[in-house]
């Protein structure tokens, strides 16, 4: 984030030693050529700024893709897609019992779960909507991600919606990162 900072710092600096030439420029009365090549190069500037600004980074992050994955997967019934952005022992944590899954097995025995409570509980139509991660921490090949998640679905055929948070911990496996711990919250 500071490395933006200074990048949009230094830019907006440009901008202005920019504008000043252009005004110098004017008034020494250079040629039309060159003014115009200025107040070119400053309006392609200020467009480029412009696009990289209203483009969020986090939208892009390698880190973000196994989380994100995960959510579209489950939203297409694709729990094998699902089940590959983990590791094979991973520790999950959900808001419906047992609660908590950890060791080899442990993402096929909660989606198992999960089939169950939604069975007896009358829950259906999943559809996740990840929304802009609240931090995303890189330490080497370990990252921390927390997301907000609104849950739309139907509980007894009526829609019903939970807003969320997932916590993803995520290590780098041959230049891949999945996901060693996933925890879910319902705010």
């Amino acid at each position: 984030m500071n490395q933006k900072k200074n990048k949009l710092g230094r830019a907006i600096l440009y901008l202005a030693r920019r504008a000043v030439r252009l005004r110098t420029a004017k008034r020494k009365m250079l040629s039309r050529r060159k003014l115009t090549q200025m107040k070119t190069t400053t309006s392609l500037l200020v467009l480029v700024l412009a696009i990289g600004l209203t483009h969020p980074a986090w939208a892009e992050s390698a880190v973000l893709t196994p989380a994100t994955s995960f959510f579209a997967d489950y939203n297409q019934h694709d729990i094998q897609g699902a089940s590959t952005l983990f590791v094979e022992e991973p520790s999950i944590t959900d808001a419906f019992p047992p609660f908590h899954w950890e060791g080899k097995g442990s993402f096929r025995k909660w989606m198992a779960d999960l089939d169950n409570f939604n069975t007896a509980n009358k829950y259906t139509d999943y559809d996740f909507k990840p929304g802009k991660p609240l931090s995303q921490d890189v330490e080497g090949e370990r990252a921390n991600v927390v997301i907000p998640v609104v849950l739309d679905l139907k509980h007894d055929g009526k829609p019903d919606r939970f807003d969320g948070l997932v916590n993803v911990v995520l290590e780098k496996n041959n230049n891949s990162w999945k996901i060693i711990a996933f925890t879910w919250t319902t705010k």
